[in-house]
């Protein structure tokens, strides 16, 4: 009887592990998007930067 319980309790508590792995690797994959896209902003503000610059240089020439 005491195995029954076991693996009743047990069957009930697996389908919410499974869901919170799932929960965690979602979370984990919006964070490091959130990561990247942060890298691609300062990115494409040092280019802006870099463009302004060779802009103000041509105009010197």
């Amino acid at each position: 009887m005491r195995n029954a319980s076991f693996f009743i309790l047990l069957m009930l508590l697996l389908p919410s592990c499974v869901t919170r792995s799932k929960y965690n690797q979602v979370l984990d994959s919006i964070h490091s998007k959130g990561k990247q896209k942060v890298k691609l902003e300062k990115q494409l503000e040092a280019l802006k930067l870099e463009n302004e610059n060779l802009r103000d240089s041509a105009e010197r020439i």
